[in-house]
């Protein structure tokens, strides 16, 4: 898709921005409208924002977190 290599960072942003946006790394899903909360809840990000915070603040392990790392 690209044709050179000052054209790829768009397309990365392309893609990443709204991951970062709509996964919940800034903002809850539970504050979105609820016929976008099952979009996001699809991105893989979301997933490894979920298993990341519960690591971190819940002290679980990576097995308990199976299920967000068998989605990703």
């Amino acid at each position: 898709m690209a044709k050179n290599e000052s054209t790829i960072p768009p397309f990365a942003n392309l893609i990443t921005l709204p991951q970062f946006l709509l996964a919940g790394t800034f903002f809850s899903i539970d504050a979105f409208p609820s016929w976008l909360q099952p979009i996001c809840k699809v991105l893989p990000l979301t997933h490894f924002n979920n298993a990341m915070r519960n690591i971190a603040f819940e002290g679980t392990n990576l097995i308990q977190c199976g299920k967000e790392l068998g989605i990703m």
